[in-house]
């Protein structure tokens, strides 16, 4: 299966749970087709197609790693209870990039590779922008701590979707949805840009 098959299957609401789940993305070879028939899985009767997870579930990035992955598996739910992508359930094969040293990135990202799965998510990459009238290079190699804990209008659109329309279990989604409810508009969240990132008014659009 190639990259434009694979996200032709899954569609822009499947692909764009699973990128939430994981910042940066990227495919690696094609995983091959089996013929073989096995038991039904999600409504396929399929070999699964597995999808590559590197991901901080332990270390100093835990916190943000075991986020990641419960938006990926959430995504990946949903897409198997849609009938999979081209009749092939997804399947997430996860392994611990720790604290995201290179050479644990390099060992999960071979092993991935390794195994011919379909897609790699990994949880972040390097950041390089230039900055000035000399566009002076800046790099980001790490999670910033910078805006950590603020509060943003996006809950109430996962949970309602998630939880009301998918009936997925969401527990810590739904606790921090209903710890900012109901959400307020753009602006309501700082005057600055980040303020703005997100249009707002979640509970009153989507709440059912």
């Amino acid at each position: 299966m190639t990259r434009k098959d694979f996200l032709r299957g899954v569609g822009a609401a499947g692909a764009g749970g699973l990128v939430v789940g994981g910042v940066a993305g990227y495919f690696g070879g094609r995983a091959s087709e089996s013929t073989t028939t096995t038991q039904a899985t999600a409504s396929t009767s399929k070999e699964p197609l597995v999808i590559g997870s590197g991901v901080p579930v332990t270390g100093v990035y835990a916190g943000d790693g075991q986020q990641m992955l419960r938006g990926q598996q959430l995504a990946v739910a949903e897409i198997n209870a849609a009938g999979g992508v081209l009749g092939q359930p997804l399947k997430l094969a996860i392994l611990d990039t720790k604290a995201q040293e290179p050479d644990v990135m390099k060992s999960v990202l071979q092993k991935f590779v390794s195994q011919n799965v379909a897609a790699i998510f990994v949880p972040f990459t390097t950041y390089t922008w230039g900055s000035g009238q000399n566009c002076a290079q800046n790099s980001q190699t790490v999670i910033g701590s910078g805006s950590r804990g603020q509060v943003r209008p996006v809950w109430a659109m996962l949970h309602y979707h998630y939880n009301r329309r998918v009936s997925l279990d969401d527990k810590y989604i739904s606790q921090l949805a209903f710890s900012v409810a109901p959400e307020g508009g753009g602006g309501d969240y700082g005057s600055t840009s980040g303020g703005y990132d997100q249009l707002g008014f979640g509970t009153l659009m989507y709440a059912k």
